[in-house]
């Protein structure tokens, strides 16, 4: 009861940070589109898993089943945030489509599973080890793009500034919750393989909610992030 009413809270409070980037976003930036979306399927997710679980408890764990997979989209659209952000792009790149591919096969296939029209299990190791390489050939690029373009020497962009290290912070902050989405994935993996039986319950939504608790804050009192990275260095 008490952690269904503490998830659905961090909803009712990135649904609050999702109004404030609707009301300050500048509409020509790709980079806030892209964060939106973001905002928008996780406040969904801990909304319906919260609610579900205070008011009708019977279903939640099919609710837990059904939005838990929210991730594999999330993932992609971290890094074309991150890459738009760094590039301060006005349109949408086609390119980034193909980003969006897989984890729409991934969702079509979980529906199709949960439909069984098909008879995939996506919590055999088997799946658990590809989505664990997704994850992580995603934390290698947005390592990579914010090597690149913050933490190298040679870095465009000019971290001494103090709205450029407030971005620089929001990024790592970022990249620090893929690289604990793959983490928790290797735990999952390890009881698959050694046939430990993990009771699947909103408790394991909890690591999630106070990562985005404090990713939403941060959000709250720092609106300047939508501003995007603006001065870079002089060479």
């Amino acid at each position: 009861m008490l952690e269904s009413l503490f998830v659905s809270s961090i909803g009712v409070i990135g649904l609050i940070t999702l109004f404030k980037v609707l009301m300050l976003y500048k509409p020509n930036s790709i980079h806030n589109k892209y964060l939106i979306v973001i905002l928008s399927l996780i406040v969904l997710r801990f909304l319906v898993i919260g609610l579900f679980g205070l008011f009708f408890p019977d279903h939640s764990v099919d609710v837990l089943h059904n939005f838990n997979n929210v991730l594999i989209i999330v993932v992609p659209l971290i890094f074309l945030y991150l890459k738009n952000l760094f590039f301060n792009s006005k349109e949408f790149q086609y390119d980034d489509f193909f980003h969006l591919i897989l984890p729409l096969f991934f969702v079509l296939l979980d529906i199709s599973d949960k439909s069984q029209i098909e008879t995939n299990s996506f919590e055999t190791p088997s799946f658990l080890a590809f989505f664990l390489v997704y994850v992580l050939a995603y934390i290698a690029l947005d390592y990579q793009l914010l090597k690149v373009n913050l933490w190298s020497k040679n870095s465009l962009i000019d971290t001494s500034k103090n709205h450029n290290k407030l971005l620089k912070k929001w990024s790592l902050s970022l990249f620090v919750f893929l690289f604990l989405v793959a983490l928790r994935i290797v735990f999952s993996l390890y009881g698959n393989i050694k046939d430990i039986t993990f009771t699947f319950s909103i408790t394991n939504v909890l690591v999630s909610a106070i990562i985005w608790l404090f990713l939403f804050a941060i959000l709250l009192l720092n609106t300047n992030i939508l501003k995007g990275f603006k001065i870079l260095k002089e060479h």
